[in-house]
């Protein structure tokens, strides 16, 4: 099984992006985007929204997710 949260809080690292700042991006709080980073199961959309904040193209596949 994936742990998206685990997979996104890396992809965020890689990005060199703070909580804080994907929080911004969502309109989120940064206590927010820490509960979606530790939450192994989260909704599509919610993947995508976290994406969408990364400011790059990613394709999402049932058990990964890739930088396009």
């Amino acid at each position: 099984m994936t742990d998206w949260g685990e997979r996104l809080k890396q992809l965020r690292l890689h990005e060199g992006l703070t909580q804080t700042r994907v929080a911004h991006r969502m309109n989120v709080t940064q206590p927010r985007v820490s509960n979606i980073e530790a939450s192994a199961v989260l909704e599509s959309e919610t993947i995508e929204r976290y994406l969408d904040a990364m400011n790059h193209q990613y394709v999402m596949t049932m058990q990964s997710i890739k930088r396009v």
